[in-house]
């Protein structure tokens, strides 16, 4: 275990990447922590699309963050192709 967990990109290559690959890689993340995660990933609202990408929807991010902890966020903000969860443990 560690105090904070991050993982940046992990399942952006579509040979990985997948739904419930996700969500297992989210789960695995908030488990593993003390008091957060954050995970990046590609955006579907993203302008363009690279061949060879997964892209997730935020919707669907966000929402699997929430059935893992009341206590997460979604960016969304910074970059064109970018979000980020994410999950903590209690109110910052």
């Amino acid at each position: 275990t560690a105090d904070h967990i991050v993982s940046s990109g992990m399942l952006n290559l579509t040979e990985w990447s997948n739904l419930a690959n996700m969500r297992i890689l989210l789960r695995k993340c908030f488990d593993a922590c003390t008091i957060g995660a954050a995970v990046n990933m590609l955006s579907s609202k993203a302008p363009k699309h690279r061949e060879g990408r997964f892209y997730y929807d935020p919707s669907w991010a966000l929402d699997e963050a929430l059935a893992i902890t009341p206590y997460a966020t979604l960016r969304h903000d910074y970059r064109d192709n970018d979000m980020t969860l994410y999950l903590r443990r209690g109110p910052t």
